[in-house]
């Protein structure tokens, strides 16, 4: 059974042999997981009220959250309020929202899609529940996609909507231009994933073959009383990528999307033959681009993203006197295996360190690979070129790749055996890192976190650095 994070105990699962330090760095990432979640975010900063002519709903955005337009206040009011969500955190969120409803007296009608394997909480009958899927689309995510592009059409232009946006949502729903197949798009996806691209190129292509991103969705709205709340997975909180921008216009191109095939092609990736044709048609103007303009400005609301968690981390370990010097990456990092590498050579000191990082590693994973996630495996290569430092590497969504778990926690110098070091490095080249680290008891399970930010990424050094900048002899 999956724990819910608010009843984990960290001591139940770190390993025993671990000394203080490296369980006081998980049980602080946990912490600042918790401080995320839509159950503290959503009550600090929604508020709904019956007043003279309907319900007023507000948004106070505090001082510790980023907004992305250059409001510090939203009220509506309208006599009928509507929720639409999609995405990992929308479920849990939709529940939270009904919940300040129905103490306010107020009734919500509503839809969400919410990708199977995460929370998937008990709503009221106004709101309508699809289970989709992740990280690739189902049939499922079609009828969720068509039914919320239905809903959002009927809303009437008096009527208020409230939008949850957050990862996963470009997989738990879709609409397929009628002239691609379900087979065809699917493929494209699975080679999407597979390659080593940024997650704002994926984005690109899925807008581009969609009819419900990229702007798609915004485009059929008729009321102004809207206001979208997102739950950040990507970096820099591009509007446009998070769940691939169905509320935003979209600034990319079908030359953009050449330009992503071309990559493909350079690597050994082929595409289906009906998407390359549907590309020709884009590119000489007879499919239209996704939309450059939305008639209704919606304003966005950033209410928790990776930036926030690494600070949280930050301040818990400064609070409790942990980790030595603190470093935080102050932008999101979408790096290979060897530019993070880089970047903890860069940044690493000569006295006692915490480096702190967070986003998503790219990696171009073999078809006939093991088990392993981005997380595990990230921890992996990093203990084979910095051995003395504790290396903790987490999925903020507590699901690492095929893995069943959240990620690795490996500390300093497990891996110092001539034999164990070769083992470690045959599991990264063959893409099977959980099944060696889970032999050492250095995977962290798989728990509900009711979030999805990115990953995190931390090495704590406990001891000065002596060997003036100079790598372990670590391997691919």
């Amino acid at each position: 059974m999956r724990r819910t994070l608010f009843e984990f105990d960290c001591s139940s699962w770190l390993n025993v042999s671990w000394d203080s330090s490296v369980k006081e760095l998980v049980n602080a990432v946990c912490e600042s997981l918790v401080e995320c979640s839509p159950f503290r975010v959503l009550r600090r900063v929604l508020k709904v009220s019956r007043v003279e002519g309907g319900i007023r709903v507000e948004v106070f955005p505090s001082n510790d959250l980023k907004c992305q337009k250059p409001i510090t206040l939203f009220r509506r009011v309208s006599k009928k309020w509507h929720v639409v969500g999609f995405g990992k955190v929308s479920g849990v969120s939709v529940k939270i929202i009904s919940d300040i409803f129905t103490e306010s007296g107020c009734e919500l009608g509503g839809v969400v899609a919410v990708p199977a394997g995460y929370t998937i909480p008990s709503l009221p009958s106004s709101i309508e529940l699809f289970v989709t899927s992740h990280p690739l689309i189902s049939h499922q995510s079609l009828i969720a996609g068509a039914k919320i592009l239905e809903y959002v059409r009927s809303i009437p232009p008096e009527d208020g909507v409230i939008f949850i946006v957050s990862g996963g949502g470009s997989a738990a729903i879709e609409v397929i231009p009628s002239e691609l197949e379900f087979s065809e798009i699917l493929e494209l996806n699975e080679i999407l994933l597979s390659a080593p691209l940024s997650i704002h190129e994926l984005n690109i292509v899925r807008k581009h073959f969609s009819r419900v991103k990229g702007g798609f969705l915004a485009r059929e709205l008729r009321t102004r009383n809207a206001v979208s709340l997102v739950f950040s997975d990507v970096p820099g909180n591009d509007l446009s990528s998070i769940a691939s921008g169905p509320l935003v216009h979209d600034p990319s191109t079908w030359n953009d999307v050449q330009v992503i095939f071309e990559k493909l092609y350079s690597i050994g990736f082929k595409v289906p033959k009906g998407v390359r044709k549907f590309l020709r048609l884009g590119l000489n103007g007879v499919v239209s681009e996704t939309p450059k303009q939305i008639p209704t400005d919606i304003p966005h609301f950033i209410l928790s993203c990776n930036a926030r968690l690494r600070e949280l981390i930050s301040f818990r370990l400064s609070e409790g006197g942990i980790g030595g010097e603190i470093y935080v990456h102050d932008e999101d990092v979408t790096p290979t295996l060897d530019e993070i590498k880089e970047l903890v050579q860069r940044h690493r000191s000569c006295v006692p360190q915490t480096l702190i990082f967070g986003g998503e590693v790219r990696l171009c994973v073999k078809r006939d690979g093991g088990v392993g996630g981005r997380c595990s495996h990230t921890a992996a290569y990093l203990a084979s070129y910095f051995p003395e430092a504790n290396i903790i590497c987490l999925a903020t969504d507590g699901h690492d790749g095929n893995t069943g778990v959240s990620g690795a926690v490996i500390p300093a110098n497990a891996f110092l055996n001539s034999h164990l070091k070769r083992q470690l490095v045959e599991s990264i080249n063959a893409f099977d890192t959980a099944h060696f680290l889970e032999r050492f008891g250095f995977l962290v399970p798989s728990f509900t976190t009711y979030s999805n930010l990115m990953d995190v990424y931390i090495l704590f050094f406990p001891y000065p650095d002596k060997t003036n900048g100079e790598l372990g002899e670590g391997g691919r």
